[in-house]
């Protein structure tokens, strides 16, 4: 089961990875006004398992 998730998440044409996509490309348009809310979530794409303050410690450095 493991191993079909991973395979799911890793494909673009799947549809968890279309879903995945739709979500963040949706989430990046509502912070489109938004840099401090645009670049949490460019923070949270490359690793999602950050804590508040890790997070904002990646956004100072940017």
């Amino acid at each position: 089961m493991d191993k079909i998730l991973l395979l799911q998440l890793v494909n673009d044409r799947s549809t968890l990875g279309f879903h995945l996509r739709y979500l963040y490309e949706d989430a990046l348009g509502r912070a489109r006004g938004s840099t401090i809310l645009h670049g949490i979530l460019k923070v949270l794409a490359k690793d999602p398992s950050l804590t508040i303050t890790e997070i904002r410690a990646e956004c100072e450095k940017s």
